[in-house]
């Protein structure tokens, strides 16, 4: 989309904040880079625009995807230039095959919409390099694998190319159809003979939802497998998961929507609890407007 594509709309949702908060004239208004720099959408407005929720900008805001300016209220405010940046950044993120640590160091190099972009070939994915030798380790076809997590080969065998990165439910499938942990197939670094993890050298997995971020809080081998979840609000993990154990999570602060079966969803806040057979399909998301923080326990430790 053009600068003056944008400028329409971008005018036409927000005319009142011009004329309040940058003061910019007709004549001014006239000059193109002028208008592509003036600062007068609301993120309300610029949500409706892209059609995704404020909560959705407000993360890429505290990934240091975009940086608006702010009124001396506190009240954020975007230019259409802005707009096409936050365009880019739904449209990779749509593609589900960049995460924001990719999309943050595709946009350092002044990327274009995909729409525009050159097709590439994917780069080696360590993690689906390292499921292919797991599963030929143990004399497995596509086939077998895909009736044991229950996905596709095709999508399997795309996985293991590194043409696309499965997010949490999906990796915990095949993770739990190799006879592996999370972790493990993550290549996080094996844990090793210690007591204490202090708070800044926990490992974090490098997972594809949007929005979580889980650290582990044990470093030798146990029969627990105790982390720290940090969800951002609107965003969880979404695709149901599944494996042998139990699961029990406490919620620090925020909130989250538990959902077991599918069906059954369970809200909980600050100090809430639960447990459930590891073997329910579960996920979670959070619906507030704070980041959720739980604290989650597997045994044995198969996630």
């Amino acid at each position: 989309m053009k600068h003056s594509s944008f400028r329409r709309t971008f005018l036409a949702a927000g005319q009142e904040e011009r004329t309040i908060t940058t003061g910019i004239d007709q004549d001014q208004a006239g000059n193109e880079e002028q208008a592509a720099e003036a600062p007068i959408l609301k993120i309300g407005h610029v949500a409706s625009i892209l059609g995704v929720p404020t909560a959705r900008i407000r993360l890429w805001e505290h990934e240091r995807l975009i940086n608006p300016l702010r009124t001396d209220s506190g009240q954020r405010r975007y230019s259409p230039r802005d707009l096409e940046r936050l365009q880019t950044i739904r449209d990779l993120l749509d593609t589900k095959a960049m995460t924001l640590t990719g999309v943050r160091e595709a946009l350092s190099e002044e990327v274009v919409p995909p729409s525009s972009m050159e097709p590439s070939p994917a780069p080696a994915d360590p993690v689906g390099a390292r499921a292919k030798a797991l599963r030929l380790q143990q004399g497995m076809s596509l086939r077998d694998l895909a009736k044991l997590s229950g996905i596709s080969p095709s999508a399997l065998g795309a996985f293991e190319r590194g043409l696309n990165k499965p997010n949490t439910g999906r990796i915990s499938k095949i993770a739990h159809a190799l006879g592996t942990t999370v972790p493990e197939l993550l290549g996080t670094a094996p844990p090793e003979s210690g007591t204490v993890v202090r708070a800044a050298e926990r490992p974090s997995l490098p997972l594809n939802d949007e929005g979580v971020t889980i650290e582990l809080l044990y470093r030798s081998a146990t029969a627990l497998q105790p982390q720290s979840i940090v969800v951002q609000p609107g965003c969880g993990i979404r695709e149901a998961i599944t494996h042998t154990g139990e699961d029990f999570l406490v919620v620090m602060t925020g909130e989250i929507n538990l959902v077991l079966d599918t069906i059954e969803v369970h809200h909980l806040g600050p100090g809430d609890s639960a447990t459930f057979p590891s073997t329910r399909p579960h996920s979670f998301h959070n619906p507030g407007t704070v980041p959720a923080h739980l604290i989650w326990v597997n045994t044995p430790a198969t996630f």
